[in-house]
């Protein structure tokens, strides 16, 4: 333990008992000139040890106020970037957005399906699933083209019977002439009517649905 030099040259435990305090550079060259002053002639090591010893602590403060400005950037940044965030999220409302993502919502007996074929497919095959995770009908579409495409559904199960309002989630697969598989990509495609805060993130409602503002990948002029 580092010891203190008192205003009569005496050492005294003050600053291991006060370890909160902030050294300074000027507080620093004070202690040094003050134990050159005062060192023992016959050890000379001691001095070299209290200096690393200072040093090292001075170091370590540095490295603590480091740490609480970077946190303070982080925590302003974190802020900067949801304020902008909101302000984008309001000025998407009544505008046409497409959205990443594999949500639909039944609304008046009819619900539009959207999705991107990589390339050209002989058969398209969309699922669709509850909110329990149950399949409620498949749809197919044959010799669909390549980029964006759009099924209805009118809102009925495989037995034909309709089914309640709500969101539902489709699943894409689609193959080629020879068999291969075809990357298929849904998408939501619709008016953002809303806009919702949940922990801090922006949500817009787009044809019933919640979809989070990252997801938006085109925004209509």
């Amino acid at each position: 333990m580092v010891d203190a030099i008192t205003n009569n040259g005496s050492f005294s435990g003050a600053m291991a008992n006060t370890p909160s305090q902030e050294l300074g550079k000027e507080e620093f060259l004070q202690l040094l000139v003050a134990q050159l002053r005062h060192q023992d002639p016959l050890e000379p090591m001691q001095d070299t040890e209290f200096i690393a010893q200072m040093s090292q602590f001075s170091s370590l403060e540095q490295l603590i106020n480091m740490n609480k400005n970077l946190t303070s950037s982080i925590d302003l940044d974190y802020m900067t970037s949801q304020s902008i965030a909101n302000s984008m999220a309001t000025s998407l409302l009544g505008r046409t957005v497409t959205a990443d993502s594999d949500m639909i919502y039944l609304s008046d007996g009819d619900a539009e399906i959207n999705f991107n074929l990589a390339g050209a497919a002989s058969e398209v095959k969309i699922s669709i699933y509850n909110e329990e995770g149950s399949l409620v009908n498949v749809l197919y579409d044959d010799f669909t083209a390549a980029g964006m495409n759009k099924i209805e559904w009118d809102g009925k199960s495989i037995d034909g019977l309709p089914v309640p309002q709500g969101q539902y989630r489709i699943a894409v697969e689609a193959v080629a002439a020879d068999g291969s598989e075809i990357s298929a990509r849904p998408f939501m495609v619709g008016k953002a009517t809303k806009v919702q805060y949940m922990d801090g993130a922006a949500y817009l409602l787009v044809n019933g649905a919640m979809v989070m503002l990252g997801d938006i990948v085109e925004v209509e002029a």
